[in-house]
């Protein structure tokens, strides 16, 4: 997942708790943080998170199963009257594609997923 951009009155502002609701379905835990006034910097246990006032950014590699978070995630950014105004998605080549699990073992597989969650705020894939 490269980002997800909001539209909405205030800073996401996630509590650790938070972070960590988001964060168990891809299996990742926050090794550190480091918050200023521009952004909350996590670095977890494979990817990285960042919380700015108006997206989400979160890097990933090896195997986490990010896109498995995306649900906490949409729950609590529409807890918090938050819109989902915009996504993008980009996908590196794995150097052990067979050893990836769901939802992480195809591009269209991913795409499917991805259309499952954003369809219904009018973001799904372009074909």
């Amino acid at each position: 997942m490269d980002a997800i951009g909001f539209e909405g009155s205030s800073s996401p502002g996630f509590t650790k708790a938070q972070v960590d609701e988001i964060l168990n379905p891809a299996e990742c835990t926050i090794v550190s943080s480091l918050p200023n006034e521009h952004v909350d910097s996590y670095v977890l246990s494979e990817p990285s998170l960042f919380v700015f006032p108006y997206k989400i950014v979160i890097k990933t590699c090896v195997s986490t199963k990010l896109l498995l978070s995306i649900s906490a995630l949409l729950k609590l950014v529409e807890s918090i009257s938050l819109i989902v105004q915009s996504t993008r998605y980009t996908r590196g080549c794995f150097i052990f594609p067979s050893a990836q699990s769901y939802p992480h073992r195809s591009f269209t597989e991913e795409v499917s997923v991805l259309d499952g969650h954003f369809e219904k705020h009018g973001l799904a894939s372009k074909e």
